[in-house]
C-alpha cells in the first residue's frame, strides 16, 4: 500500500486518549518521506518460499507456532525473530517499517487513534480478546490474515491491530531492544491502538510476533 509524504500525528492523543503509557508520550506531528507498506502480514506460505530458496532460516517449531502445523499457509508467520524478519524481507528487495512508518500506516493522514477510524478495538474489525478469549473466542492461536476487512486503515492495510505483533526496524537502548506494534490475538482493547507499543528481545521467537514488510 502507498503512503504519500507528509506531517501525522505520532504518539498518544491525550485530547482523546487517557490510558497512554510512558513509550507514547510526548505526542505530536512528525513528518515522514512517501513509503509503501505490504497490507497484510507475511503469510506461512510466503515465509516458506523464502526458506525453500535458502535465503530465510527456518521458523521455530515451538507450540502455536504456525510453520510447523497443517492448514495455516495463510495464517501469519510467526515464532520468527528480528534477524529473520529482515532477511525475509531483504529477499524480498524490502525492509522492515520503522515504528513510525507503522504508526502512520495504521493512523492515517488524519491521526485516527485505530487504522478504521477512533472507535475502540473488538472483533468486528481486530483479532484480539474482546472479553470472549483469545483471538475472539478461538483460543491461543492466529487466524487468516484479512480476515477482518472492517478493520482496514485509510489506505486499505489490514490487520495492522492485532493478530501478531509486528517487528519494526526501530530500537532503543537496553536489552529489551526492538520495537513491535500492533498487539496480538490475546490482546485487550486498551492494548489495541495505534500509537501502542512493546519492547522485545531481538532474539524473540514468540507465537505472537510476526512481521510485514516496506519499502
Amino acid at each position: 500500500m502507498a503512503i504519500a509524504a507528509g506531517e501525522f500525528f505520532a504518539g498518544c492523543d491525550q485530547s482523546v486518549e487517557s490510558n497512554c503509557l510512558a513509550d507514547e508520550k510526548p505526542g505530536g506531528p512528525r513528518r515522514l518521506e512517501a513509503f509503501a507498506i505490504d497490507r497484510t502480514e507475511v503469510t506461512v506460505e510466503a515465509y516458506r518460499d523464502c526458506v525453500d530458496a535458502g535465503d530465510c532460516s527456518p521458523s521455530s517449531s515451538e507450540a502455536g507456532c504456525n510453520a510447523s502445523q497443517a492448514g495455516r499457509d495463510r495464517h501469519p508467520i510467526n515464532c520468527v525473530d528480528w534477524d529473520q524478519a529482515v532477511a525475509y524481507c531483504a529477499w524480498r528487495g524490502a525492509r522492515l517499517p520503522s515504528e513510525w512508518e507503522w504508526e502512520r500506516a495504521a493512523r492515517g493522514p488524519d491521526g485516527r487513534l485505530n487504522p478504521w477510524g477512533n472507535e475502540p478495538a473488538d472483533c468486528t474489525r481486530a483479532v484480539i480478546d474482546e472479553g470472549s478469549g483469545n483471538a475472539c473466542g478461538k483460543g491461543d492461536t492466529t487466524v487468516e490474515v484479512g480476515s477482518r476487512p472492517a478493520g482496514a486503515s485509510a489506505e486499505g492495510a489490514l490487520d495492522l491491530i492485532g493478530n501478531v505483533w509486528e517487528w519494526t526496524a526501530s530500537s532503543r537502548p537496553g536489552r529489551l531492544a526492538r520495537i513491535v506494534r500492533g498487539g496480538g490475538y490475546y490482546g485487550t482493547p486498551d492494548q489495541a491502538r495505534a500509537s501502542f507499543l512493546l519492547r522485545f528481545k531481538p532474539d524473540g521467537q514468540g507465537a505472537y510476533v510476526g512481521f510485514r514488510c516496506a519499502r
